[in-house]
């Protein structure tokens, strides 16, 4: 993990900053549905699983997960961030430009595998499920009389990848 920041203030009471964030992790646990026959490829070349039910490991049970540590994950973004402070109000806002890719985001526990091909886990490097480019979040502050404040949040986010394969987004 690393990370480097530079804040700085514009005028009095106005401060900018960037920072940018890199976290690369290894030996992330994945779950793999072990109770699959060795494939065979294709005329195209692709890995099929042929005649399933004859040729199970296990035949006696649908599916048999197990745990790995073989997946990575790889986050890395820019941050800018414009914070203004008066007597009576504050302001901030905040916008990320991030990536985040991953072989696996199960995160809790064994509740299915998520790959498209068991015998190719490689290809299974790509956007996190949890990916996304932008975002943008500003909130603000009033001070009013009597010991009064009023504060309002809003965030912008874009849409986070999905798989063609779900049938929804």
């Amino acid at each position: 993990q690393f990370r480097a920041a530079v804040e700085h203030e514009v005028a009095h009471g106005i401060r900018a900053s960037v920072d940018f964030t890199n976290i690369n992790v290894a030996r992330m646990d994945r779950v793999r549905n072990i109770n699959l026959p060795t494939p065979v490829a294709d005329a195209t070349g692709r890995l099929v699983y042929q005649n399933v039910a004859a040729t199970k490991p296990y035949p006696r049970y649908g599916f048999a997960y197990a745990s790995e540590a073989s997946a990575r994950s790889h986050y890395h973004a820019m941050n800018a961030t414009l914070n203004m402070q008066r007597r009576k109000y504050m302001l901030d806002a905040t916008y990320t430009l991030g990536w985040s890719y991953s072989h696996d985001d199960h995160e809790r526990g064994i509740s299915g595998a998520n790959y498209d091909s068991a015998a190719n886990l490689a290809n299974e490097y790509s956007y996190s499920n949890i990916d996304q480019r932008h975002q943008f979040a500003t909130s603000g502050m009033y001070y009013a009389p009597f010991g009064f404040e009023f504060s309002t949040t809003m965030r912008f986010n874009s849409g986070r990848p999905f798989s063609p394969l779900t049938g929804v987004d």
